[in-house]
């Protein structure tokens, strides 16, 4: 406690200058306990400043990360399948003869609705002599079409959770030597390999509104008869 005799050593020593410690120890006393609640007030300011800076800034990053987490926990996550049975290679009449359609299938398997998917054929490859994929006359992307009832086969569809729908690939016909990709447009120039025997790599790209693409590869393997084609998933 400061006394009104300690009031008057201050005041004296303002008159003297610098105390000396060994004529007047009280005096640097004084001088401790003059400083000590200016500190104290100093780093109470501080930590009354806090709180509101982390939070701002718990804010800001939360404003920032919030989407890309909803995205990455939420968002749809589309897959993409095929395999040997008869939902993905079927026989199907067509007026007075027979056809043979090559299928995948595509599935949504999240909650959120994968709104305006498409199907395109991204690419159509030939092994060469060298067993290494090789170009064709194929370029771009070209849309497949939704296999089913429907009125435009080409539009974009919804695919909600537990809903698989199958694209079509490509078809054979009874009475022709060649494979026809089922694209649009279909254009004259792929008839350069259409109609040679030889294995080719489709490569199929699903995508939506906000949704990541999934691809998937079908080696297929045309001898030019219609029904005597192999067809096996790329790995």
């Amino acid at each position: 406690m400061i006394t009104s005799r300690h009031r008057v050593a201050v005041r004296a020593r303002k008159k003297q200058g610098r105390p000396n410690a060994k004529s007047d120890p009280e005096a640097i006393l004084i001088n401790d306990h003059d400083l000590t609640p200016a500190s104290g007030v100093t780093l109470m300011s501080a930590l009354n400043w806090l709180p509101p800076i982390v939070g701002a800034f718990s804010g800001a990053l939360i404003a920032v990360f919030s989407k890309p987490l909803q995205d990455l926990v939420f968002r749809p996550v589309l897959t993409l399948h095929f395999d040997q049975s008869d939902h993905y290679i079927t026989r199907t009449p067509k007026g007075d003869h027979e056809a043979m359609y090559v299928q995948i299938r595509a599935e949504n398997g999240r909650a959120a609705l994968a709104k305006s998917c498409r199907a395109y054929l991204v690419n159509i490859e030939r092994r060469g002599l060298s067993g290494a994929w090789e170009a064709t006359t194929f370029c771009g992307s070209k849309q497949l079409a939704w296999a089913g009832p429907g009125n435009d086969p080409y539009s974009a569809v919804d695919l909600p959770r537990g809903v698989p729908l199958f694209i079509n690939v490509l078809h054979t016909e009874e009475r022709s030597t060649s494979f026809t990709p089922l694209v649009v447009p279909l254009l004259n120039v792929y008839n350069s390999f259409t109609g040679s025997a030889g294995t080719y790599r489709f490569t199929i790209v699903v995508s939506g509104d906000g949704v990541k693409p999934a691809s998937i590869g079908l080696s297929f393997t045309w001898t030019g008869t219609w029904d005597q084609f192999r067809v096996s998933k790329e790995d």
